[in-house]
């Protein structure tokens, strides 16, 4: 098992990879473990991102599109949820 130290918070993972990877967190940690995130899918694998605000949606696609292809977005009220999928020739 590896275990990270993540803004003060102890996460501990597996070495696996994982077919859905799912982050509800502020804004700024979203976009700096943005690649700490992503790095926990399977290539191919969905991730989903939340707990940002619609207004917000913008700087986070255009972050997370170095990673994810597929990209879509779903709002409620002024929340958004982003998803897509991890792009298969990343490890």
């Amino acid at each position: 098992m590896r275990t990270q130290d993540l803004y003060n918070a102890r996460i501990i993972a597996e070495m696996n990879k994982y077919d859905v990877v799912i982050a509800n967190i502020l804004l700024y940690p979203l976009l700096d473990l943005a690649e700490a995130i992503v790095s926990y899918a399977k290539p191919g694998a969905l991730v989903g991102i939340s707990g940002i605000i619609s207004e917000q949606v913008p700087c986070v696609v255009e972050h997370y599109s170095q990673f994810l292809e597929d990209i879509t977005v779903s709002k409620m009220d002024d929340w958004a949820c982003i998803r897509g999928t991890k792009e298969r020739n990343q490890a």
